[in-house]
């Protein structure tokens, strides 16, 4: 109809040149989109697992570094125990150890009063006992006062002594209890008597609270000395094992006791002792004057005791000042300090 123009006819879509149909503008838009938000967490995910790997990386670098410190190590350690001569036990066997330096060693400081205090220290008339008694302890603790009959079946044992409560260090009361518990163990017999232990009027030994006389009590009521020929052959074991367990023994006519006189002083230093028949003050003195430490060296005595480890003794003058600087082997397992009543500390150390 004429004058009406377009009207009434469809518009057509916008084709490309090819002829095909275009898409809208909004659709192009959203795939792009999507598109790069793909494109970023790809990116992301590349991201994280070159983090993750690159920790991994550097634990395994770690691993190996620690690895390599341990190895070498344990390759030092053996090259310094196949240096090291084996401790003999019962011999004056020594090493003089020449470390490069002082850092071998740590200083231990002890105030000039522990000289007369310790297992080793030496009591006699000249050289007086000053340490106080407050580590003594009652020697029944754990025990019953009165000897029970002979062939009882329960470990009971006598410490009795006439007229006082006897006491001891708790090292020694330690030792004397393992000891006797080891005798009624192996033999049934519980007829130890402990006929003398702390004495405050002694001017040896006995006033230490390191000391004791061991006697036999038997089923007459009466008390007799280990080696009497009315002790039941039992107490064969006490002669064979009793430095086996720190102490040191007299016999009644070296005592000038009525029975046999034990003396605690360690393991270390009774496996010593025992082997080489010296007595206390001679083994002192062999540690002064041939294992004194001095000038970075230790000219040590190594023992190889009856608990089976191996131990180096030597022996630290003390200074003329308040305190003394002891030194000690920074590979010692374990180690100890006693004064020798007398000029200075005597140093026991486990080696293994």
């Amino acid at each position: 109809m004429a004058g009406t123009g377009n009207s009434g006819r469809t518009p057509k879509k916008p084709t490309s040149q090819n002829g095909t149909t275009r898409p809208f503008s909004t659709v192009n838009y959203r795939d792009a989109r999507l598109a790069k938000e793909k494109q970023r967490r790809q990116y992301e995910q590349q991201k994280k697992e070159k983090i993750v790997f690159a920790l991994f990386v550097v634990i395994i670098i770690v691993l190996i570094l620690v690895a390599i410190l341990v190895f070498k190590n344990a390759i030092d350690r053996g090259e310094a125990n196949e240096t090291s001569d084996p401790a003999v036990s019962g011999t004056d066997t020594t090493e003089l150890v020449e470390p490069p330096n002082l850092d071998a060693f740590h200083m231990e400081m002890r105030d000039k009063s522990q000289i007369h205090a310790g297992s080793l220290i030496f009591v006699d008339a000249t050289h007086a006992y000053t340490a106080p008694e407050a580590d003594f302890v009652e020697i029944y603790s754990g025990r019953t006062k009165f000897p029970s009959p002979s062939g009882s079946s329960k470990p009971t044992y006598s410490y009795y002594t006439p007229d006082i409560y006897p006491k001891l260090s708790a090292e020694t009361l330690t030792a004397l209890n393992k000891l006797a518990d080891d005798f009624y163990n192996r033999t049934g017999n519980n007829d130890l008597f402990v006929s003398r232990a702390y004495d405050a009027s002694a001017t040896g030994d006995h006033v230490t609270g390191l000391a004791f006389d061991l006697s036999v009590y038997t089923i007459d009521g009466k008390h007799y000395a280990l080696n009497d020929s009315a002790a039941s052959s039992d107490f064969e074991w006490v002669f064979a094992n009793y430095y086996k367990y720190g102490f040191v023994m007299q016999t009644p006519e070296q005592s000038g006791e009525r029975y046999h006189h034990l003396r605690y002083v360690g393991i270390p230093a009774a496996s010593y002792m025992h082997e080489n028949n010296v007595g206390l003050s001679d083994f002192l003195k062999l540690l002064r004057d041939e294992h004194a430490f001095a000038e970075g060296k230790t000219h040590a005595l190594k023992i190889s005791a009856a608990d089976g480890a191996s131990y180096e003794m030597y022996y630290v003058e003390a200074t003329g000042g308040d305190m003394t600087s002891v030194p000690v082997p920074e590979g010692a397992l374990f180690f100890e300090t006693s004064g020798d009543n007398q000029n200075g500390f005597v140093v026991t150390v486990r080696m293994n």
